[in-house]
This record gives C-alpha cells, structure tokens and sequence, in this order.
C-alpha cells in the first residue's frame, strides 16, 4: 500500500471509530507497530488526528476547528457559490478585511475585476492568493503563526487590525445560532475576527448552510451585527425571522 494511500486509510477507519487504539489500528492495516506510530506521528503533527498514550482520536467534532487541509475540501460546489453571489456586494475603492477562512478564498478571484482596493488579512494562504493580484495594496497582519489555518493570530494580529479602518468586513464561522449569535471554536480566531468586525463599517458573513443551527465555544457577535449573510440555501423560519428583525439582509445564493 502506497504511503498516502495508507495515511488515507488511517483517517478513514479513525473517523469511523472517532477512538482507536493505535494497535488495533496497525492490525486493521497489516503494517507494524513502528510503521503505524510514524504514520500517525506524521498525521498528528499536520493536525488531521490526535494521538495520546496509545490511542488515536478523529479530530472530527463540532467542538473542533478543522485545519485548512480539511477545511478546503468540505462543501465546495457551495461555497462557489456562495462566493459567486457575494461578487455583487464588491465595491471599487473599498478597503476590506478578509479573515483566513476558506469561504473567503473562493471570493478573491473576484477581487481581480475591482480596482483602487485596499485589503487586509490574517490569512497566509489568502495573502498568497491575493499577491497575485497586483492592482491594490495588500497587507498581511502579524503575530504568532497558527498552523491549523494559516494564519496568524495573538494580541499583535489584534494590535495591526486596529492601525486600520475597513469598508467591508467579509468572514466566515463555525457555527450560527440565533440565541448563541456567530461563534468559533478557537477563542484566538474569535479575538481576531472580533477585532475587525469592530474596525468595519459593513459586515458580510458567508457560511453555508451546514453552520446554521449550531453553538461553537466562542462568540465573535451577535446576530444583529451582521449587515449581510450569504448562504447557499434558505435556513429555517427563525433564522428568516431573526433577519428581518435585526434588519440583517439575508441572501441565498441559488
């Protein structure tokens, strides 16, 4: 079995069982104890698994932030259009914070038909994207590198968004409730996007339709304070009602 064919196999059978033992899991595979440790050693430290005194856990839970290896993979055809729909929010001569989510990198291929933009973000992979796009200026925050996103984040990510002031504000969740409001899972991740939602004159959250209906362990806002959402498909009546209520402009992008 090829190596990545293998490491693939692992991820399958840990996310079936959600806790393995780790020797259970080189008999399932038919490879040796010193093979499976290294295997799952190389998966632990890309953040797809866990691993603690001989057991393997999926790091699959809605208390859990994905990595962006996981996370760019899930819900693609949504969040394409989702993006393509957002396109009609974009303004020339705008200066917009991008968090690192990857709902947010399906838009910036839509950046390259505006002009005169000015664009801040935490994201290493989303600065990558947007450095290919010569026509504004970009600047990537600083502070402590999170390796599960791509990202940076710490107090003096938070300290640089202040320097700013934004027109458009576009993110992305883990989570949206009601009563609970827009939350993550990671408290730094939530500090930053906190951050520049309070820098922002205008707030766009996209997240599709898997977000909806559940609480994550960090709130970055309430529900009121979101200008516009964009999801893929129409969520339930008291998501509905809760728009027109906090005068949150909801958009489905069908």
């Amino acid at each position: 079995m090829l190596i990545n064919t293998r490491h693939q196999k692992i991820l399958d059978i840990v996310r079936e069982h959600v806790t393995i033992p780790t020797q259970k899991l080189a008999d399932m595979l038919y490879v040796s104890s010193a093979t499976i440790r290294r295997d799952i050693a190389y998966l632990d430290s890309r953040g797809l698994i866990k691993r603690s005194h001989g057991f393997v856990t999926s790091i699959y839970s809605t208390q859990t932030e994905f990595t962006n290896f996981l996370r760019v993979q899930k819900q693609v055809p949504e969040k394409k259009k989702i993006a393509e729909k957002c396109f009609e929010f974009l303004k020339n001569d705008c200066t917009y914070f991008l968090d690192s989510s990857t709902t947010v990198s399906y838009i910036i291929p839509y950046f390259s038909k505006l002009k005169g933009l000015t664009i801040i973000t935490n994201g290493l992979d989303t600065a990558q994207q947007l450095s290919a796009l010569t026509q504004f200026n970009l600047f990537l925050t600083c502070g402590s590198i999170s390796y599960s996103t791509n990202s940076t984040i710490g107090s003096d990510t938070v300290d640089y968004i202040n320097k700013f002031n934004s027109h458009i504000f576009l993110f992305s969740c883990n989570a949206i409730s009601v009563e609970g409001g827009i939350t993550e899972t990671n408290y730094e991740q939530m500090r930053t996007k906190t951050a520049m939602l309070k820098k922002s004159k205008t707030t766009i959250l996209v997240a599709d339709h898997t977000k909806f209906g559940k609480l994550a362990s960090f709130k970055t806002c309430d529900f009121s304070d979101i200008d516009i959402l964009i999801t893929d498909k129409a969520p339930t009546k008291n998501f509905i009602k809760a728009s027109e209520e906090n005068n949150v402009k909801l958009v489905i992008a069908d």
